[in-house]
């Protein structure tokens, strides 16, 4: 077992190293996605700005919501009016200076893909992705779009989930089912100059709530 394990280690790794050192200088003039891409830190959105900004619009959200409902008290009670008043004033202060926020975190390995600095990208009937210097991975692409088979070949599992990886409209997207019970959504697709990589991340917390989502911009590499 072990040495079916290391074999396609090995396989994984070989295939990476091919595809993300040698291809890139015979695709990098073609309007492809593959090749090396270096991070546009001035253009990019982190993932601690997201989670900061997320956490503004709930905020608001929220003291929105209440003042709607107060509105909708206030109208059919009016000789409480004054009470209900200093109540929901005293709630929608209370939201606004709250600041047990939601801790938008995630664990090291999917750190290493979100934050990478950067991206090494092969594209072909499977997608090779070295993020940073250290995390590979080797996914599937499923030709016939966002589609399950019962027989599990449209995906792929490894040590970070279980992905399901296709192209829709000419993006390339790979949507995991992380083993730490986060959903997480990439969205690759080169802009109109095809010098620049747009990537797209959307994370669900143990797949309930909110999606935090963020733009990462690369350049290609010269």
């Amino acid at each position: 077992m072990h040495r079916v394990s290391n074999m396609r280690a090995l396989y994984t790794s070989l295939f990476i190293a091919g595809a993300c050192f040698f291809a890139p200088h015979i695709v990098a003039d073609s309007g492809s996605v593959n090749g090396t891409w270096v991070l546009n830190e001035e253009e990019s959105t982190t993932f601690k700005e997201a989670g900061k900004a997320l956490n503004k619009k709930i905020k608001n959200r929220n003291i929105k919501k209440h003042k709607q409902e107060f509105d909708r008290s206030s109208g059919t009670s009016t000789n409480k009016a004054g009470g209900m008043f200093e109540k929901a004033a005293a709630a929608s202060k209370m939201i606004a200076e709250d600041q047990r926020q939601p801790d938008w975190s995630t664990v090291d390995e999917i750190l290493e893909m979100i934050a990478a600095e950067s991206i090494k990208l092969y594209s072909s009937r499977k997608v090779a992705i070295l993020y940073g210097e250290g995390r590979k991975r080797l996914l599937a692409v499923n030709p016939s779009g966002r589609s399950f088979s019962v027989s599990g070949t449209t995906v792929t599992q490894d040590d970070i989930g279980i992905s399901l990886t296709y192209v829709e409209n000419g993006v390339l997207v790979i949507e995991t089912d992380t083993r730490w019970r986060d959903k997480l959504i990439e969205q690759f697709v080169l802009d109109d100059t095809f010098e620049q990589l747009l990537v797209t991340i959307k994370l669900q917390q143990v797949g309930t709530g909110p999606w935090l989502e963020f733009v990462r911009v690369f350049d290609r590499a010269k």
